[in-house]
C-alpha cells in the first residue's frame, strides 16, 4: 500500500475463535484429531455463512469472521458452541474439540480482503480468556446485545489485554437461558434502576473507583492523625464525631461504585445518612431516642 493510498476503515463485529488445548490433543492423535479439527471447521463455516458472517481467514485451528450486526455475531457463537458440544457428545473427553470464542465490535482495517487492528487483537484476546467451550464478549458487544437475546452475561471486570492500549471490560456469556426467577429479579432490578449481578459496576462507576479509593485513603489518614491529636489532648473522646462524618461522607460517595442511578440511588443514600444519624444517637445515648425525646418544660 502506497503512503498516501486511502486506507479503508468499517465497523464490525469480530469473531475470533480457537480450540483449546490444540497442542496437546495433536501430540496424542495427530490424524484423528486433524480429521475432527476439519469437520468442526466445516460446521463453523457454515454456521457463519448461514447466519450472515464471513469468515476472513483461518489460521491453522483457529477461525477469523465477521458480522454486520453484533446480535448475529453472538448468536451464532451460541448455536457454534451447542452444536460442537453435541458432537462431542461421542467422543472421549481426552480426545474431544472445545473452542473458546471472543467477540469485539470495534472499528477495524480493511486490506486485501482481511481485516487488521484493535478491533481484531481484542476479539482475540477475548477468545484467551474464555473457558473451553465458552465465549467472551466486550462490554460494547454485551450493551448491544442486552435485552435481545435470552442470555445472561457474567462480569469479568477490566482486563488489561497485552499490546492493547486501554483495559478492556470482559463479559462471560452464560449461554443457559435464564430462570423464571431471574427474570422477575431482573425486571424489578430494572424498574429500580439498579444495576446488579453481571451488570454491575457501570463503566462510569469504574472511573470513579480510583478516586474513592483515594478519598477513602485520605479520610483514613486524617482521622488517624485526628486520633493522635485527640489521645495526646487527654480530653474526652472526641475523635469519634470527625471519623463519623468522614465515614458517612465516603459511604455516600462510594454508593455509585455497585448502583447505578436513579431513586434506588437516593434511596440508599437516604439510608446512609440515617444510618449515620443512628449512631450520633448512639455516641450521645442517654436512655432515649433524641428525634422522639419528649420536651420537658
Amino acid at each position: 500500500m502506497a503512503p498516501d493510498e486511502h486506507i479503508e476503515r468499517k465497523l464490525a463485529a469480530v469473531l475470533y475463535a480457537d480450540v483449546a488445548g490444540y497442542s496437546r490433543l495433536t501430540g496424542a492423535d495427530e490424524e484423528g484429531t486433524h480429521r475432527r479439527l476439519s469437520a468442526s471447521l466445516d460446521f463453523i463455516a457454515e454456521s457463519i455463512a448461514g447466519q450472515s458472517g464471513r469468515v476472513i481467514h483461518y489460521a491453522g485451528d483457529a477461525v477469523l469472521a465477521e458480522f454486520a450486526s453484533v446480535v448475529v455475531a453472538v448468536q451464532c457463537a451460541v448455536t457454534i458452541q451447542r452444536g460442537l458440544a453435541e458432537r462431542n457428545a461421542g467422543v472421549a473427553k481426552d480426545r474431544r474439540l472445545s473452542y473458546r470464542i471472543g467477540i469485539n465490535l470495534g472499528d477495524v482495517i480493511v486490506d486485501r480482503d482481511d481485516l487488521y487492528g484493535d478491533g481484531v487483537n481484542v476479539a482475540a484476546r477475548l477468545e484467551g480468556l474464555a473457558e473451553a467451550g465458552g465465549i467472551c464478549v466486550s462490554a460494547k458487544v454485551r450493551d448491544e446485545v442486552a435485552g435481545k437475546l435470552e442470555l445472561d452475561f457474567e462480569d469479568l471486570g477490566q482486563q488489561d489485554f497485552k499490546n492493547i492500549a486501554e483495559p478492556v471490560r470482559a463479559f462471560r456469556v452464560l449461554a443457559e437461558p435464564p430462570s423464571p426467577a431471574a427474570k422477575v429479579a431482573r425486571k424489578v432490578a430494572e424498574k429500580m434502576a439498579i444495576k446488579v449481578g453481571p451488570q454491575a459496576p457501570t463503566d462510569r462507576a469504574e472511573r470513579k473507583r480510583p478516586r474513592i479509593f483515594r478519598l477513602a485513603r485520605l479520610s483514613g489518614a486524617l482521622w488517624l492523625v485526628l486520633l493522635v491529636l485527640d489521645v495526646g489532648t487527654g480530653e474526652p473522646f472526641w475523635a469519634h464525631w470527625p471519623g463519623l462524618a468522614l465515614a458517612t461522607l465516603l459511604a455516600i460517595a462510594a454508593l455509585p461504585l455497585w448502583i447505578a442511578g436513579g431513586f434506588a440511588l437516593l434511596f440508599a443514600r437516604g439510608a446512609v445518612l440515617m444510618a449515620g444519624l443512628a449512631l450520633v444517637n448512639a455516641f450521645t445515648w442517654s436512655g432515649e431516642l433524641w428525634c422522639c425525646g419528649r420536651r420537658r418544660s
